[in-house]
């Protein structure tokens, strides 16, 4: 399985949002315990997966120069913490590249893999974005529209 393929279909739903997403390095999956990333990738642990890619994704375009001090809730459902003191950290990570702009949102590069908290048995399918998802903290509409593909579609 293509993991790009599937983060592509996961995120299929917010297509037409704009969205916030924080990008782990290649060395935060390197860093991961052995194996980590190849058992996440069984048709058995989807629901795993979908849980802890949606849990590095925020409905709405948020750039460095937006975010504040707290919890922001991603399309997981569960909050990641936002600290400023000293640089910019989600969780425990640090942005290490902020504001990459892509066509339906903006990405920051961060140097660990965010892990959401452990599931107390409910439901692992992710919150889909309600209206007020779509507003940013000064109100303005957070719509945005489709990103074309090479071919134009």
């Amino acid at each position: 399985m293509d993991p790009f393929l599937f983060l592509s279909h996961i995120l299929t739903p917010y297509r037409f949002l704009l969205i916030l997403l924080t990008a782990p390095t290649d060395d935060a999956f390197a860093a991961l315990p052995a194996g980590t990333v190849e058992s996440l990738l069984l048709p058995e642990n989807k629901d795993q997966l979908v849980s802890i890619l949606t849990y590095h994704v925020v409905a709405g375009k948020v750039e460095s120069t937006d975010l504040v001090n707290g919890p922001v809730t991603t399309v997981n459902g569960a909050d990641v913490e936002i600290n400023l003191d000293d640089g910019v950290k989600v969780n425990d990570s640090n942005v290490i590249i902020a504001d990459v702009q892509a066509c339906n949102g903006v990405i920051h590069v961060i140097d660990a893999v965010l892990l959401p908290p452990m599931d107390d048995g409910g439901d692992a399918e992710p919150d889909k974005p309600s209206s007020g998802d779509m507003f940013s903290k000064s109100g303005k509409s957070k719509s945005a529209k489709s990103c074309s593909t090479k071919s134009g579609k």
